[in-house]
Protein backbone atom coordinates (compact mmCIF):
# COMPACT_ATOMS: atom_id res chain seq x y z
CA UNK A 1 0.00 0.00 0.00
CA UNK A 2 1.42 3.40 -0.91
CA UNK A 3 0.42 7.02 -0.48
CA UNK A 4 -1.16 7.15 -3.94
CA UNK A 5 -3.57 4.24 -3.38
CA UNK A 6 -6.35 6.64 -2.50
CA UNK A 7 -6.28 7.94 -6.09
CA UNK A 8 -6.31 4.49 -7.68
CA UNK A 9 -9.62 3.37 -9.21
CA UNK A 10 -11.24 0.61 -7.17
CA UNK A 11 -11.33 -1.82 -10.12
CA UNK A 12 -7.55 -1.53 -10.51
CA UNK A 13 -7.02 -2.18 -6.80
CA UNK A 14 -9.20 -5.30 -7.04
CA UNK A 15 -7.30 -6.55 -10.07
CA UNK A 16 -3.89 -5.94 -8.50
CA UNK A 17 -4.87 -7.89 -5.38
CA UNK A 18 -6.65 -10.77 -7.14
CA UNK A 19 -4.96 -14.05 -7.98
CA UNK A 20 -4.08 -15.22 -11.47
CA UNK A 21 -7.07 -15.71 -13.78
CA UNK A 22 -7.38 -19.24 -15.13
CA UNK A 23 -9.76 -20.79 -17.71
CA UNK A 24 -12.48 -22.95 -16.17
CA UNK A 25 -12.86 -25.57 -18.91
CA UNK A 26 -16.66 -25.25 -19.00
CA UNK A 27 -18.34 -27.36 -21.69
CA UNK A 28 -21.84 -28.25 -22.83
CA UNK A 29 -22.89 -31.36 -20.90
CA UNK A 30 -26.47 -31.67 -22.08
CA UNK A 31 -28.84 -30.04 -24.58
CA UNK A 32 -32.54 -29.92 -23.67
CA UNK A 33 -34.77 -30.27 -26.73
CA UNK A 34 -38.54 -29.99 -26.57
CA UNK A 35 -39.64 -26.42 -27.15
CA UNK A 36 -40.90 -25.31 -30.57
CA UNK A 37 -40.41 -21.59 -30.05
CA UNK A 38 -37.89 -19.14 -28.67
CA UNK A 39 -37.00 -19.86 -25.04
CA UNK A 40 -37.27 -16.59 -23.13
CA UNK A 41 -36.71 -17.60 -19.52
CA UNK A 42 -35.80 -20.46 -17.22
CA UNK A 43 -35.32 -21.08 -13.50
CA UNK A 44 -33.81 -23.82 -11.36
CA UNK A 45 -35.67 -25.61 -8.61
CA UNK A 46 -34.04 -25.59 -5.17
CA UNK A 47 -32.92 -29.21 -5.65
CA UNK A 48 -30.64 -28.17 -8.57
CA UNK A 49 -32.09 -31.07 -10.55
CA UNK A 50 -35.40 -29.77 -11.86
CA UNK A 51 -35.78 -26.77 -14.13
CA UNK A 52 -38.67 -24.78 -15.57
CA UNK A 53 -38.42 -23.11 -18.97
CA UNK A 54 -40.80 -20.70 -20.70
CA UNK A 55 -41.13 -20.43 -24.46
CA UNK A 56 -43.15 -18.61 -27.08
CA UNK A 57 -44.53 -21.98 -28.11
CA UNK A 58 -46.97 -21.34 -25.25
CA UNK A 59 -45.52 -23.94 -22.89
CA UNK A 60 -43.87 -24.14 -19.53
CA UNK A 61 -41.74 -27.28 -19.43
CA UNK A 62 -40.40 -28.93 -16.29
CA UNK A 63 -37.18 -30.84 -16.91
CA UNK A 64 -35.11 -33.40 -15.10
CA UNK A 65 -31.71 -31.98 -15.95
CA UNK A 66 -29.86 -35.18 -15.03
CA UNK A 67 -31.72 -37.23 -17.64
CA UNK A 68 -32.53 -34.41 -20.05
CA UNK A 69 -36.16 -35.55 -20.16
CA UNK A 70 -39.32 -33.49 -19.80
CA UNK A 71 -41.31 -34.42 -16.70
CA UNK A 72 -44.20 -32.00 -16.91
CA UNK A 73 -45.78 -29.61 -19.40
CA UNK A 74 -48.14 -26.71 -18.83
CA UNK A 75 -50.07 -25.05 -21.64
CA UNK A 76 -50.16 -21.31 -21.04
CA UNK A 77 -53.19 -19.17 -21.72
CA UNK A 78 -50.91 -16.66 -23.46
CA UNK A 79 -47.87 -17.64 -25.50
CA UNK A 80 -46.31 -14.19 -25.07
CA UNK A 81 -44.37 -15.27 -22.01
CA UNK A 82 -41.29 -13.38 -20.82
CA UNK A 83 -40.60 -14.66 -17.30
CA UNK A 84 -40.77 -17.74 -15.11
CA UNK A 85 -39.70 -18.89 -11.65
CA UNK A 86 -39.78 -21.94 -9.37
CA UNK A 87 -41.10 -21.65 -5.80
CA UNK A 88 -38.65 -22.55 -3.00
CA UNK A 89 -40.62 -25.70 -2.08
CA UNK A 90 -40.89 -26.89 -5.68
CA UNK A 91 -44.69 -26.99 -5.48
CA UNK A 92 -45.38 -24.08 -7.82
CA UNK A 93 -44.06 -22.42 -10.96
CA UNK A 94 -44.95 -18.96 -12.19
CA UNK A 95 -44.98 -17.16 -15.52
CA UNK A 96 -45.59 -13.65 -16.77
CA UNK A 97 -45.49 -11.73 -20.02
CA UNK A 98 -47.43 -9.52 -22.38
CA UNK A 99 -50.76 -10.46 -20.79
CA UNK A 100 -49.81 -8.08 -17.93
CA UNK A 101 -50.34 -10.67 -15.18
CA UNK A 102 -48.54 -13.32 -13.16
CA UNK A 103 -49.90 -16.85 -13.51
CA UNK A 104 -49.04 -19.48 -10.88
CA UNK A 105 -49.42 -23.22 -11.48
CA UNK A 106 -49.19 -26.12 -9.07
CA UNK A 107 -46.71 -28.75 -10.23
CA UNK A 108 -47.86 -32.38 -9.94
CA UNK A 109 -44.97 -34.57 -10.95
CA UNK A 110 -47.12 -37.71 -11.07
CA UNK A 111 -48.92 -36.28 -14.12
CA UNK A 112 -46.71 -36.20 -17.25
CA UNK A 113 -48.79 -33.55 -19.01
CA UNK A 114 -51.05 -30.90 -17.54
CA UNK A 115 -54.00 -30.14 -19.78
CA UNK A 116 -56.17 -27.09 -19.23
CA UNK A 117 -54.42 -26.28 -15.96
CA UNK A 118 -56.19 -23.54 -14.01
CA UNK A 119 -53.67 -21.02 -12.67
CA UNK A 120 -53.84 -18.48 -9.88
CA UNK A 121 -53.91 -15.19 -11.78
CA UNK A 122 -52.49 -12.03 -10.24
CA UNK A 123 -53.80 -9.01 -12.13
CA UNK A 124 -53.07 -5.36 -11.58
CA UNK A 125 -50.10 -4.37 -13.71
CA UNK A 126 -50.80 -1.95 -16.55
CA UNK A 127 -47.84 -3.18 -18.59
CA UNK A 128 -46.10 -6.43 -19.45
CA UNK A 129 -44.55 -8.56 -16.69
CA UNK A 130 -40.79 -8.68 -17.27
CA UNK A 131 -39.81 -10.87 -14.32
CA UNK A 132 -41.33 -12.81 -11.44
CA UNK A 133 -39.48 -13.92 -8.31
CA UNK A 134 -40.89 -16.06 -5.49
CA UNK A 135 -40.22 -14.80 -1.96
CA UNK A 136 -41.78 -18.03 -0.66
CA UNK A 137 -44.78 -20.20 -1.53
CA UNK A 138 -47.14 -17.47 -0.39
CA UNK A 139 -45.54 -14.36 -1.92
CA UNK A 140 -44.16 -13.44 -5.30
CA UNK A 141 -42.53 -10.29 -6.68
CA UNK A 142 -43.21 -9.05 -10.21
CA UNK A 143 -41.55 -6.29 -12.24
CA UNK A 144 -43.34 -4.61 -15.09
CA UNK A 145 -43.24 -2.34 -18.10
CA UNK A 146 -45.57 -0.02 -16.18
CA UNK A 147 -42.49 1.10 -14.15
CA UNK A 148 -43.64 -0.65 -10.98
CA UNK A 149 -42.77 -3.64 -8.83
CA UNK A 150 -45.52 -5.48 -6.96
CA UNK A 151 -45.27 -7.89 -4.03
CA UNK A 152 -48.27 -10.21 -4.20
CA UNK A 153 -50.09 -12.27 -1.59
CA UNK A 154 -50.78 -15.40 -3.65
CA UNK A 155 -53.55 -16.85 -1.48
CA UNK A 156 -55.44 -13.55 -1.40
CA UNK A 157 -54.63 -12.88 -5.07
CA UNK A 158 -53.94 -9.29 -4.09
CA UNK A 159 -51.06 -6.86 -4.01
CA UNK A 160 -49.41 -6.43 -0.62
CA UNK A 161 -47.04 -3.64 -1.66
CA UNK A 162 -46.38 -1.58 -4.77
CA UNK A 163 -43.01 0.03 -5.45
CA UNK A 164 -42.97 2.96 -7.87
CA UNK A 165 -39.62 4.77 -7.60
CA UNK A 166 -38.40 3.68 -11.05
CA UNK A 167 -39.24 5.95 -13.98
CA UNK A 168 -39.27 3.39 -16.80
CA UNK A 169 -39.77 -0.34 -17.44
CA UNK A 170 -38.50 -2.50 -14.56
CA UNK A 171 -36.84 -5.50 -16.17
CA UNK A 172 -35.42 -7.58 -13.35
CA UNK A 173 -35.35 -8.20 -9.59
CA UNK A 174 -33.27 -10.35 -7.26
CA UNK A 175 -33.60 -11.19 -3.56
CA UNK A 176 -30.64 -10.16 -1.46
CA UNK A 177 -28.92 -13.34 -0.23
CA UNK A 178 -31.18 -15.34 2.08
CA UNK A 179 -33.29 -12.30 2.86
CA UNK A 180 -37.04 -12.43 2.44
CA UNK A 181 -37.40 -8.70 2.92
CA UNK A 182 -34.66 -7.02 0.85
CA UNK A 183 -34.34 -7.07 -2.94
CA UNK A 184 -32.75 -5.18 -5.81
CA UNK A 185 -34.18 -4.16 -9.17
CA UNK A 186 -32.92 -2.95 -12.53
CA UNK A 187 -34.74 -0.72 -14.98
CA UNK A 188 -34.54 0.87 -18.40
CA UNK A 189 -34.18 4.17 -16.50
CA UNK A 190 -30.51 2.96 -16.15
CA UNK A 191 -30.73 2.67 -12.35
CA UNK A 192 -30.33 -0.20 -9.91
CA UNK A 193 -32.38 0.24 -6.73
CA UNK A 194 -32.36 -1.49 -3.34
CA UNK A 195 -35.61 -2.01 -1.46
CA UNK A 196 -36.49 -3.18 2.07
CA UNK A 197 -40.14 -4.10 2.58
CA UNK A 198 -39.74 -3.60 6.34
CA UNK A 199 -39.06 0.10 5.70
CA UNK A 200 -41.76 0.82 3.15
CA UNK A 201 -42.31 1.24 -0.57
CA UNK A 202 -39.56 3.78 -1.27
CA UNK A 203 -36.13 2.62 -2.45
CA UNK A 204 -33.45 2.81 0.26
CA UNK A 205 -30.47 2.98 -2.14
CA UNK A 206 -29.88 3.90 -5.77
CA UNK A 207 -26.93 2.92 -7.97
CA UNK A 208 -26.37 4.94 -11.15
CA UNK A 209 -23.66 4.46 -13.74
CA UNK A 210 -24.96 2.60 -16.78
CA UNK A 211 -25.48 4.51 -20.02
CA UNK A 212 -28.44 2.49 -21.29
CA UNK A 213 -31.25 0.11 -20.28
CA UNK A 214 -30.52 -2.33 -17.48
CA UNK A 215 -31.91 -5.74 -18.47
CA UNK A 216 -30.82 -7.89 -15.54
CA UNK A 217 -29.64 -7.68 -11.94
CA UNK A 218 -28.41 -10.33 -9.55
CA UNK A 219 -27.48 -10.11 -5.87
CA UNK A 220 -24.48 -12.08 -4.64
CA UNK A 221 -25.07 -14.77 -2.03
CA UNK A 222 -23.07 -12.78 0.51
CA UNK A 223 -25.79 -10.14 0.50
CA UNK A 224 -23.34 -7.26 0.06
CA UNK A 225 -22.83 -7.03 -3.71
CA UNK A 226 -24.89 -6.70 -6.90
CA UNK A 227 -24.08 -7.24 -10.56
CA UNK A 228 -26.08 -5.54 -13.32
CA UNK A 229 -26.15 -6.07 -17.09
CA UNK A 230 -27.09 -3.39 -19.62
CA UNK A 231 -27.71 -2.57 -23.25
CA UNK A 232 -24.58 -0.42 -23.03
CA UNK A 233 -22.61 -3.71 -23.47
CA UNK A 234 -21.30 -3.70 -19.91
CA UNK A 235 -21.87 -5.33 -16.55
CA UNK A 236 -21.16 -3.47 -13.32
CA UNK A 237 -20.34 -4.69 -9.81
CA UNK A 238 -21.79 -2.65 -6.94
CA UNK A 239 -20.99 -2.73 -3.22
CA UNK A 240 -24.08 -2.17 -1.07
CA UNK A 241 -22.19 -1.23 2.10
CA UNK A 242 -20.25 1.63 0.52
CA UNK A 243 -22.67 2.52 -2.31
CA UNK A 244 -19.74 2.22 -4.70
CA UNK A 245 -19.19 0.84 -8.17
CA UNK A 246 -16.33 -1.67 -7.74
CA UNK A 247 -15.77 -3.24 -11.15
CA UNK A 248 -16.73 -2.77 -14.80
CA UNK A 249 -16.95 -5.76 -17.12
CA UNK A 250 -16.41 -4.52 -20.66
CA UNK A 251 -14.33 -5.06 -23.79
CA UNK A 252 -13.79 -3.09 -26.98
CA UNK A 253 -14.80 -6.26 -28.83
CA UNK A 254 -18.23 -6.39 -27.21
CA UNK A 255 -20.72 -4.18 -29.03
CA UNK A 256 -24.03 -5.83 -28.15
CA UNK A 257 -26.24 -5.67 -25.08
CA UNK A 258 -26.28 -7.86 -22.00
CA UNK A 259 -29.54 -9.79 -21.68
CA UNK A 260 -29.01 -11.67 -18.41
CA UNK A 261 -26.53 -11.97 -15.53
CA UNK A 262 -25.88 -14.42 -12.71
CA UNK A 263 -23.04 -15.20 -10.31
CA UNK A 264 -21.32 -18.37 -9.14
CA UNK A 265 -22.09 -19.80 -5.72
CA UNK A 266 -18.75 -18.54 -4.37
CA UNK A 267 -19.13 -15.16 -6.05
CA UNK A 268 -15.83 -15.63 -7.85
CA UNK A 269 -17.36 -15.58 -11.35
CA UNK A 270 -19.94 -13.47 -13.14
CA UNK A 271 -21.92 -15.06 -15.98
CA UNK A 272 -23.31 -12.68 -18.60
CA UNK A 273 -25.49 -13.55 -21.61
CA UNK A 274 -25.37 -11.33 -24.70
CA UNK A 275 -27.51 -10.51 -27.72
CA UNK A 276 -24.85 -11.92 -30.03
CA UNK A 277 -25.42 -15.47 -28.76
CA UNK A 278 -22.69 -16.04 -26.18
CA UNK A 279 -22.32 -16.29 -22.43
CA UNK A 280 -19.12 -14.76 -21.12
CA UNK A 281 -17.64 -15.83 -17.80
CA UNK A 282 -15.88 -12.95 -16.03
CA UNK A 283 -13.46 -13.08 -13.13
CA UNK A 284 -15.35 -11.02 -10.54
CA UNK A 285 -12.35 -9.25 -9.01
CA UNK A 286 -10.01 -8.98 -12.00
CA UNK A 287 -12.67 -8.11 -14.56
CA UNK A 288 -11.14 -10.51 -17.12
CA UNK A 289 -13.01 -12.83 -19.48
CA UNK A 290 -12.21 -16.43 -18.52
CA UNK A 291 -14.51 -18.31 -20.93
CA UNK A 292 -16.82 -17.61 -23.85
CA UNK A 293 -19.69 -20.08 -24.21
CA UNK A 294 -20.95 -19.98 -27.80
CA UNK A 295 -24.54 -20.63 -28.89
CA UNK A 296 -24.22 -20.80 -32.68
CA UNK A 297 -25.20 -17.15 -33.18
CA UNK A 298 -28.62 -17.58 -31.58
CA UNK A 299 -29.60 -14.86 -29.12
CA UNK A 300 -29.06 -15.97 -25.53
CA UNK A 301 -31.96 -14.74 -23.43
CA UNK A 302 -31.15 -16.14 -19.98
CA UNK A 303 -28.29 -17.59 -17.98
CA UNK A 304 -28.86 -19.19 -14.57
CA UNK A 305 -26.46 -20.86 -12.13
CA UNK A 306 -27.79 -23.93 -10.29
CA UNK A 307 -28.37 -23.40 -6.54
CA UNK A 308 -25.67 -25.96 -5.73
CA UNK A 309 -23.24 -24.13 -8.00
CA UNK A 310 -22.38 -27.21 -10.07
CA UNK A 311 -24.00 -26.29 -13.39
CA UNK A 312 -25.15 -23.36 -15.52
CA UNK A 313 -28.17 -23.29 -17.84
CA UNK A 314 -28.52 -21.00 -20.84
CA UNK A 315 -31.73 -20.44 -22.80
CA UNK A 316 -31.68 -19.29 -26.43
CA UNK A 317 -33.84 -18.29 -29.36
CA UNK A 318 -32.96 -21.50 -31.24
CA UNK A 319 -35.56 -23.27 -29.01
CA UNK A 320 -32.86 -25.02 -26.95
CA UNK A 321 -31.50 -24.99 -23.43
CA UNK A 322 -27.89 -25.93 -22.75
CA UNK A 323 -26.42 -27.20 -19.51
CA UNK A 324 -22.80 -26.23 -18.93
CA UNK A 325 -20.38 -27.54 -16.32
Amino acid sequence: MNDNDGDTPMNEVLKDNAGEAKPLGIKVRRVLRGHFGKVYACAWAADSEHLVSASQDGKLLIWNTRTGLKKYAISLQSSWVMATDYSPSGRFVASGGLDNMVSIYEVKMDEPVAKDATPVELMGHEGYVASCTFFDDGRILSTSGDSTIVLWDIERRAANMKFSDHHADVMSASLLGDSRSVFVSGSTDTNVKLWDIRVGVEAVKNFAGHDSDINSVKAFNNGTSIVSGSDDSTCMLWDIRTDQHLQLYQSDRILCGVTSVDVSLSGKYVFAAYDEGVVRVWDTLRGDILETLAHEQSRCSTVRVAPNGQAVISATWDNLLRIWA
